[in-house]
């Protein structure tokens, strides 16, 4: 069998094009990786950190309601209960408690609109999970809103007996799951920005793999 021999110049002009064949396949991958990121990246700055914002606020708000609570519950333990000092305190607790509502309003707000803006579809997956955290979370605070106004009215009626303090160990109860409600939907939030991240590292690593392996494929003899 004779074998035909290849001139150096075909070979050397076969090598270049290949390698200019891999060049093209590795520009249009990375063109879409880009693309790709440039959405995650939208995404993040203007729907998903603004909503992680909106929520460490209402976090923030609702903590220092409960402060205020606290605050009402000892003024109403002093004989005689400092009428004045009740009142402001009370009115602060009202303040806050607009606050948390509106804060909560304006953050499933930006959810919604985020669904119809994202651009990525990992992004809108997320934003559908937390919506339902968010609506979870408005729940466990208004019934800690209300349940703090009947022990206010108890205590306002001067009862203070075991069932005022039943009232408030159940209060605390209520405070604790509104807390445990905030920090899963804040760490849902934080999780999905580090997942974002991770997975952006192992397609570029995995990327870059799959170009080594395409150069190594190539004949040079």
């Amino acid at each position: 069998m004779k074998f035909v021999r290849i001139p150096l110049g075909v070979k050397i002009f076969g090598i270049a094009l290949s390698l200019l064949g891999l060049l093209v396949l590795i520009a249009y991958s990375s063109h879409q990786q880009l693309r790709q990121v440039g959405r995650e990246v939208y995404d993040l700055a203007e729907h998903i950190l603004p909503i992680t914002n909106a929520v460490n606020e209402v976090a923030v708000t609702a903590l220092e309601q409960g402060v205020l609570v606290e605050r009402i519950l000892r003024l109403y333990e002093l004989d005689p209960p400092d009428k004045d000092a009740t009142q402001t305190e009370w009115e602060r607790f009202e303040a806050h408690n607009g606050r948390v509502e509106a804060e909560l309003s304006t953050s499933i707000v930006k959810i919604r609109t985020a669904l119809n803006a994202a651009l990525s579809a990992a992004s809108r997956d997320e934003l559908r999970k937390i919506e339902p955290m968010l609506e979870r979370v408005g729940r466990e605070h208004q019934d800690y809103h209300d349940h703090a106004l009947k022990i206010f009215a108890r205590l306002e009626q001067g009862e203070r007996g075991n069932t005022t303090r039943q009232l408030e160990g159940k209060l605390s109860d209520e405070a604790d799951q509104l807390n445990k409600e905030l920090n899963l939907l804040r760490a849902e939030l934080d999780g999905y920005m580090v997942r974002a991240a991770d997975n952006r590292r192992l397609s570029d690593m995995r990327t870059f793999l799959e170009h080594l392996l395409e150069i190594e494929r190539i004949d040079v003899r």
